[in-house]
């Protein structure tokens, strides 16, 4: 079922009001992040979360773990796991900027609702892909709607926001990426584990145990690690640290503009030559490269 166009049009109206610039808008909802592009140069990076967004407007093209995912207005891309992602834009301009809403899943939410639909401990069956590409019905883009219209009011924000995310967490797991969803939370099985795994290195990337410790971590043998890794996220262990801390490290370099040695150095690098042979591999320019073309 596609999103009506009224609606659609609606959400776009409400995007660019709140977010007039080309940029990535972290609101007063927590989670809830507006996207404007005018133009397809930039490619931006994100380190990894649970998230879903719609696209009110243009299209864009999403690379989550080994998964390469196109997606246009009218459609939402959901991402039931924390693998870093890379996109950009496919056909956006400043006469028509691409426009879209983002928010982060939080699996408390997700763990407590679908214990209330399905009952606790219920399996949750054929996960499908955890990165999924769907078009929402109209109960899930009217929520959406009515999610950015809180940003116009902070109270709203404070008080209904977090209604009105808890809503959409459930009307996704109620729709095609909601098994993915749930077996993604799902205690005690091979995908909890590695999900704990996950957390782990997100917050210790820079300091890792050697890879074996975090297999043991995970109740499971090197070889049963590394295989259930790469089935749940397409990257294998060392490719995932790998690009989270080049991403880590991108991010500090445009955003805190440290020189590349000490970004290097902070995400785990031992060697800056190294992390410049790394860099310019998966994204295509070294550091300063990159630096000169922003």
């Amino acid at each position: 079922m596609q999103v009506p166009g009224t609606q659609l049009a609606l959400i776009a109206d409400q995007i660019a009001r709140h977010n007039p610039r080309p940029q990535i808008l972290r609101t007063a909802i927590p989670g809830l992040s507006l996207y404007r592009r005018e133009s397809d140069e930039t490619i931006d990076t994100d380190s990894g979360q649970m998230m879903v967004s719609l696209i009110a407007q243009g299209a864009k093209s999403t690379r989550i773990g080994g998964t390469e995912k196109l997606y246009r207005a009218g459609e939402c891309l959901a991402c039931a796991l924390a693998v870093p992602a890379i996109f950009h834009t496919v056909g956006a301009s400043s006469e028509a900027p691409f426009l879209s809403v983002s928010m982060r899943i939080d699996p408390a939410i997700v763990t407590d609702l679908a214990g209330g639909l399905f009952g606790a401990g219920a399996a949750p069956g054929d996960a499908g892909q955890t990165v999924s590409v769907f078009e929402p019905d109209a109960d899930l883009s009217d929520a959406f709607l009515r999610l950015v219209k809180l940003l116009d009011s902070e109270q709203d924000c404070r008080v209904l926001g977090p209604l009105v995310t808890r809503e959409i967490h459930y009307r996704l797991l109620l729709s095609p990426c909601g098994a993915a969803l749930r077996a993604g939370v799902a205690a005690g099985t091979a995908n909890s584990s590695i999900l704990g795994v996950i957390a782990r290195i997100k917050r210790t990337y820079a300091d890792l145990p050697a890879m074996d410790d975090l297999a043991r971590e995970a109740h499971m043998s090197p070889s049963v690690f590394r295989r259930q890794f790469h089935v749940l996220t397409g990257l294998s262990p060392l490719q995932f640290v790998r690009r989270l801390r080049l991403f880590e490290a991108q991010r500090r370099l445009f955003s805190e503009g440290i020189g590349v040695s000490q970004a290097a150095f902070a995400v785990g690098y031992s060697s800056p030559g190294q992390f410049i042979r790394d860099y310019r591999a998966f994204f295509g320019s070294t550091p300063l490269q990159d630096a000169r073309s922003r």
